[in-house]
């Protein structure tokens, strides 16, 4: 038997006999998916990126409000375009973003000093609340998952949102690609975080609005959305108008198209609809609808300008106009145009007092008289604003009958 042994032919893997034989995966191996947050380039996710190009139309390429809320993108933004040349070029060691200055804090968190701010929040809320520890580090300081405001709020969003058809991974994908194909788009998620930050009192801290305000959230999405739907996706991104509704309970048409230092207060009932135009620094109170009348296509949604304070529950109907500065007061039922400038309230609501400053800002839902009658509060106002309606279309009657 060593003979035969000997004298059969070598085998073409005898040369090797001495290394030890590749690991064979097992099947179960083979088809197990691999979780992955950060996406490398690849023919897949070029081609995606070059369709969602044109996909932000110009009114959020605007820069006349972007000193007011994020006068550190443009930093932030150029060492963004440095670390991806370098990836480009094969140089993944991404120095610019992991060397470090002060300890923990990188040159892209320096340049970033709203992510920076928001990192020492959870930080300290980690320290103080060591159960929400596990939570806030999954979600904001677990740098292997991506160190950046974009990546957190996609993993955010997709963990929300997911469904058994919908998987999470899925999701992050195209928060991710929608994020990066376009810095207006950041700047816009910056400045909605600024003024959830400096109008809700409610809200204490960036963070806060970052993980747990609806509002917010259902906003970054539709962005998400909206830039699949200009894009031609349209499917996907009724899709995700369908999640957006289901969990937020904020039901906004992929096709509205909204700008930038949006505040969703509560966002609970919010319906805005397919050919809605939002401007600048807006903010929207619950139960908001800015909806069609009739049933026939087009354009039959409001237009909402910039600086507009919207109150609970007020509804806007028909392809009309609201100017800059205004405010809607609480259950109004807007049917024509309003002026800039202009409070109105009622149903219908007609024209009862002129705005200061800017109404979505300062938040102050009642009435700033000019006249002599400054001292009333907004109840009186109120009051004799509906006795004055009541008085004039009694005229009307009379006339009318005469």
């Amino acid at each position: 038997s060593s003979s035969s042994s000997s004298s059969s032919p070598s085998h073409p893997d005898e040369t090797n006999a001495d290394a030890p034989p590749p690991p064979t995966p097992s099947p179960k191996h083979k088809t197990k998916p691999t979780t992955q947050t950060r996406f490398t380039p690849d023919s897949k996710s070029e081609e995606w990126s070059s369709a969602m190009t044109p996909a932000f139309p110009d009114y959020m390429r605007s820069t006349q409000t972007e000193e007011l809320f994020c006068e550190d993108v443009r930093e932030s933004e150029h060492v963004d375009a440095t670390s991806r040349e370098e990836d480009l070029s094969g140089d993944r060691r991404r120095r610019n973003r992991r060397d470090t200055l002060n300890g923990d804090v990188t040159i892209r968190e320096r340049r970033d000093t709203l992510w920076s701010a928001i990192k020492a929040e959870v930080r300290r809320d980690a320290e103080a609340e060591p159960m929400l520890s596990s939570f806030l580090y999954s979600s904001i300081l677990d740098n292997s998952k991506g160190g950046s405001l974009e990546q957190c709020i996609s993993r955010i969003l997709a963990n929300r949102m997911q469904s058994v058809t919908l998987l999470a991974t899925q999701l992050n994908e195209i928060f991710q690609k929608t994020y990066q194909g376009d810095p207006n788009v950041r700047t816009a998620m910056r400045a909605d975080l600024k003024a959830c930050r400096e109008r809700d009192p409610a809200c204490k801290a960036y963070s806060d609005a970052l993980l747990y305000s609806k509002g917010f959230h259902a906003l970054q999405a539709h962005r998400a959305s909206h830039a699949l739907w200009t894009s031609g996706r349209k499917d996907l991104a009724l899709m995700l108008q369908s999640r957006i509704s289901e969990v937020f309970s904020v039901d906004i048409h992929p096709g509205a198209r909204i700008g930038k230092g949006i505040l969703m207060d509560h966002g609970m009932g919010v319906v805005i609809g397919e050919t809605a135009v939002i401007g600048d620094r807006v903010s929207i109170l619950q139960g908001v609808t800015l909806g069609g009348t009739g049933k026939e296509g087009g354009d039959r949604h409001p237009k909402v300008g910039s600086g507009v304070l919207i109150g609970p529950h007020a509804t806007i109907l028909g392809n009309i106009s609201i100017g800059d500065d205004t405010m809607i007061a609480a259950c109004s039922l807007v049917l024509k145009d309003v002026r800039a400038g202009s409070m109105v309230a009622g149903s219908p609501a007609r024209v009862v007092a002129q705005t200061m400053g800017t109404p979505s800002e300062r938040m102050m839902q009642e009435i700033e008289p000019v006249s002599e009658k400054s001292q009333q509060s907004f109840c009186e106002w109120w009051q004799d604003a509906v006795k004055e309606q009541v008085e004039e279309q009694r005229r009307d009657g009379k006339d009318a009958s005469s």
